[in-house]
């Protein structure tokens, strides 16, 4: 776990700031008074990493925005995908369990559970755009880990920065 760590923070050392990475004193008193077992992926990030902030002023949602020890300790809600229905309404709190670890835009955030049998995993609150509440599939199928979804949320940024970097073509046609 900690080569692939190691991979992911060097390529998101490329992408803008970082925080300085948390002690194990801060993370077992963060455990304590939220009532709950960070990941172990997600753990060893912060105490190898740290939370990121890009030049985009997105990045990964820092600990300290965590909800309250109340909603954290409680059970994350959901097994399965769930759509908004009138046979299934929404559950009166969704975001109970866990830790929102970016903003995707456009109201889409990216979750991991931290209570629960959802345990590790990450799932999308797409609500925003009607796609409901689903888990992220992992790579080789079943649902994604926090280093499954960085993976892949690093490789995101890095486009996204290719493009901000890439100069403007004076003849190319403006799509409006």
């Amino acid at each position: 776990m900690n080569e692939r760590i190691e991979a992911i923070a060097t390529r998101l050392a490329a992408l803008g700031p970082r925080r300085a990475p948390r002690s194990e004193e801060a993370l077992a008193s963060f455990e304590a008074r939220h009532r709950v077992a960070l990941p172990a992926e997600y753990r060893a990030f912060l105490l190898a990493f740290g939370d990121v902030t890009l030049v985009t002023e997105q990045g990964i949602a820092p600990l300290a925005r965590a909800a309250s020890p109340e909603r954290l300790s409680r059970d994350f809600p959901f097994r399965e995908t769930w759509l908004y229905s009138p046979d299934a309404p929404e559950p009166e709190d969704p975001l109970l369990g866990c830790l929102e670890l970016a903003d995707e835009g456009c109201g889409i955030r990216s979750l991991l559970v931290v209570s629960g049998p959802e345990h590790g995993h990450v799932w999308i609150d797409s609500r925003a755009d009607d796609y409901g509440i689903y888990p992220l599939p992992g790579p080789s199928g079943g649902r994604a880990s926090f280093l499954d979804w960085l993976e892949k949320w690093t490789s995101q940024q890095e486009k996204l920065f290719a493009t901000m970097r890439a100069p403007l073509d004076p003849e190319a046609d403006i799509p409006f």
